[in-house]
């Protein structure tokens, strides 16, 4: 009997990875050259893993870092439509749109600055 509560153990925790694993539904892996930031937090240049699962979350993840985003659609695939990242023109170079390929283009929401600009009047 305590053979069976071995392997069952042994099949459910098998089974936990196998779902694991299935989560995600596309992956691509990246050289970014340049610093960049997702989500408010900064990543060094280096090579990322990024990855989608089906219901829209986005995981970036390498060079010691880690984030998880929420997604938005932007756009439905088009044939010839190939694997990117785009980055905003800023002095953060925000990771804003990741595109998989056969899956479309997916937004990824920047978080607003934390900067704020002052105006002085002279007297």
């Amino acid at each position: 009997m305590k053979m069976f509560k071995t392997f069952g153990l042994m099949a459910v925790i098998a089974s936990g990875s196998l779902v694991e694993a299935s989560e995600y539904s596309h992956s691509m892996r990246v050289n970014v050259p340049f610093a960049f930031a997702v989500d408010g937090q900064h990543f060094a240049p280096g090579e990322y893993d990024v990855r989608e699962t089906a219901s829209g979350v986005i995981t970036l993840q390498g060079e010691g870092k880690a984030v998880a985003v929420i997604s938005i659609p932007l756009a439905s695939p088009k044939a010839g439509d190939v694997s990117s990242l785009r980055f905003r023109n800023n002095a953060a170079r925000d990771l804003e749109a990741v595109a998989l390929e056969g899956e479309g283009r997916r937004g990824i929401p920047v978080r607003a600055s934390g900067e704020r600009k002052l105006t002085f009047a002279a007297k």
